[in-house]
């Protein structure tokens, strides 16, 4: 609701942007209409930063202990995404559809559309 509702443009982050935020951003695209595969493209390629991304976050503190990981354990995996889009088709009938359970109402689902395509 935070990014349909937003009066401008919503920022969404991690600390990579590739899960907490690849789930946000690819259930918004979904409820705004985008096609799946578009959806899962566009997750995808957040490979094309991950050396960089990997590389910022072990000059953190927070994130040092990601010295010993290699940078393939964090890519970012379309079949991932496809697989996550597929479980919230096969189980709920669909993004909308696996929200309701937490309050989301066609309403939201209208104003993320409006937010995200006008």
């Amino acid at each position: 609701r935070a990014v349909a509702y937003a009066e401008g443009a919503a920022l969404v982050h991690c600390a990579a942007g590739k899960d907490r935020t690849g789930i946000t951003v690819a259930m918004s695209l979904m409820l705004a209409g985008a096609e799946r595969q578009a959806v899962v493209a566009d997750y995808a390629a957040s490979r094309e930063r991950m050396e960089q991304i990997v590389a910022r976050l072990r000059a953190t503190d927070t994130y040092a202990h990601l010295h010993g990981d290699s940078v393939s354990s964090h890519m970012t995996h379309p079949e991932s995404m496809d697989t996550f889009l597929g479980y919230l088709e096969d189980a709920h009938g669909g993004v909308a559809q696996a929200l309701e359970v937490i309050g989301w109402t066609p309403a939201d689902t209208e104003a993320m559309r409006r937010h995200l395509r006008d």
